[in-house]
């Protein structure tokens, strides 16, 4: 190899700071679940806010031991605060973004990786598109007349 051309990166490196990435975004948000429950408008709400933070606490435990097999260590969590005045709208609009980024690290992952590990991360690849939906389904119930935006 000539000193000028870049060194080929290991797939399993490369999957594992990719849900190494997964994991921190995973964190910075899931303690938020509980309470912004209980911050919807209605139950039917509420409860889509449950699933996606029990969903998420099932993938911070899936990853973590995903990372842990390729060679990686647990990462410290970092939760971002919740900002105030809270305005759910606004939350909810950002955490869509988390989730297709999240879509992004686990769907790039199980591209690199193979096997049994391919296939755990299609499924959470899965489960993050269907969060996009149930985070845009948020969004426009939050967006109808009548729906609290600022807390």
């Amino acid at each position: 190899m000539l000193d000028s051309e870049p060194a080929q990166a290991d797939p399993q490196s490369e999957a594992r700071e990719l849900l190494e990435r997964a994991l921190d975004l995973e964190y910075r948000f899931i303690f938020h679940y509980p309470r912004l429950s209980r911050l919807m408008p209605s139950p039917a709400l509420a409860q889509r806010v449950q699933v996606l933070g029990q969903d998420s606490v099932r993938h911070a435990e899936v990853v973590t031991r995903l990372v842990a097999a390729l060679g990686g260590r647990a990462i410290v969590p970092t939760v971002d605060p919740l900002p105030a005045p809270l305005d759910l709208k606004d939350l909810f609009c950002r955490q869509l973004e988390r989730e297709k980024l999240g879509l992004y690290f686990h769907s790039t992952a199980a591209n690199l990786a193979s096997g049994e590990l391919a296939s755990h991360l299609r499924q959470i690849a899965d489960q993050e598109q269907w969060h996009i939906r149930m985070t845009e389904e948020i969004l426009a119930a939050l967006d109808k007349p009548g729906s609290p935006h600022p807390e």
